[in-house]
């Protein structure tokens, strides 16, 4: 009895943990911040520049106000602002590796 019921109890966390990655399948992780909807990043609507890493890490502090803005960071990552004046000491990303990245920055505002 005591040995079903740990079987059991196995098989229950195997449902819950498979259920649980299934429901985040369909979670994009490159795309994180603020809920809403943004245009297709082009050369037309962005300002694009170069980040250079040589070091272990390197940090990149972009200070905005106005409307909405989508940064782009280059390594995969998309980061959306509602309302980048409130955030405190500005935007803030940190790369961790070494090379080069093409940040894009579109703004409702630009």
């Amino acid at each position: 009895m005591k040995r079903q019921s740990i079987l059991f109890v196995r098989s229950m966390w195997v449902v819950i943990l498979f259920t649980t990655l299934a429901a985040c399948k369909d979670t994009d992780n490159r795309v994180f911040g603020d809920d809403f909807e943004f245009p297709a990043l082009t050369d037309e609507n962005t300002i694009r520049f170069t980040v250079n890493v040589v070091g272990d890490w390197r940090q990149l502090d972009i200070v905005a106000s106005g409307g909405r803005m989508v940064i782009d960071w280059g390594n995969g990552r998309i980061q959306k602002i509602e309302d980048p004046s409130s955030m405190s000491g500005g935007v803030v990303y940190r790369y961790g590796n070494k090379g080069l990245y093409e940040v894009r920055i579109w703004a409702e505002e630009l």
